[in-house]
């Protein structure tokens, strides 16, 4: 039940999202993603904040730091991703503002399938019977909106 209401959850955001970003006025461009990124960034602030003060941790390193070098690969990953889904969301405030809501939204939430594609080449993962099935699903879903 906690996974459906996660689902649930995670649906009607992303959903959400895209209906804002839509109804933002092309003339705005991408001041929406401007205002989507401070506000994250604050968002992340408060909760790494409140996190550090439950569990008590240093702000500024200590025993338990890693060194910085030790840190670099780390860094490296997260600025690239963020450097990717900036691009994503960008092109998507680009997409929804050049066609339909409802064909961007369908086409933006094919984004689980990177992930999958990333775990069976990278991490070399299986999928399941049900997984394949949802990716044939989606991929022929897209096909379909896209020429429907």
């Amino acid at each position: 039940m906690r996974a459906v209401v996660l689902a649930a959850a995670s649906g009607v955001g992303f959903g959400g999202y895209n209906v804002v970003m839509e109804a933002t006025p092309p003339e705005s461009q991408f001041a929406p993603l401007l205002v989507d990124l401070v506000v994250g960034a604050a968002l992340f602030a408060v909760v790494l904040a409140v996190l550090r003060v439950v569990r008590g941790d240093s702000w500024w390193g200590g025993p338990a730091a890693p060194a910085v070098s030790d840190r670099t690969p780390g860094l490296r990953f997260a600025v690239s991703a963020g450097l990717l889904v900036a691009v994503a969301n960008a092109l998507l405030v680009w997409g929804l503002h050049q066609g339909e809501l409802a064909i961007m939204g369908v086409l933006g939430s094919l984004y689980p399938l990177g992930t999958v594609l990333l775990a069976l080449t990278v991490l070399r993962e299986r999928l399941t019977r049900v997984q394949v099935v949802g990716v044939v699903l989606a991929l022929a879903a897209s096909a379909a909106l896209a020429f429907g």
